[in-house]
């Protein structure tokens, strides 16, 4: 069998993360979402948020990863200054062993570094 390589992604607190549409062999195990509590957060707390659901599903990965930043509104329909992250996919299980190579980012500290 010729070996499979993994489609581009991340692997954040075990939970291997990618845009593409499948993985060899995976097994789905339903949408996940995430959205931010507050501003001033970056991807990898999408990433760290979508990890967590995951992983309470019982998936090791997610593919068809989306995420993007929403605007709030207010009682009069304009947009207030108070963009969020959001992110969605779809968990999936796979073989542990196709995992095992990629480095987890999640020792990476979360912190601001400022404009």
């Amino acid at each position: 069998m010729e070996e499979y390589e993994l489609p581009r992604g991340s692997k954040m607190d075990g939970v291997f993360i990618t845009e593409a549409l499948s993985i060899l062999d995976q097994k789905v195990v339903g949408p996940v979402s995430w959205d931010a509590t507050g501003q001033n957060q970056d991807l990898r707390y999408v990433k760290a948020g979508l990890a967590k659901a995951a992983r309470e599903l019982g998936a090791n990965a997610i593919v068809k990863f989306e995420y993007g930043q929403r605007g709030k509104t207010n009682i009069f329909g304009g947009l207030i200054d108070a963009e969020k992250w959001f992110g969605s996919g779809i968990a999936v299980k796979v073989s542990p062993s196709l995992l095992s190579e990629v480095p987890d980012r999640s020792s990476e500290k979360l912190t601001w570094k400022g404009w």
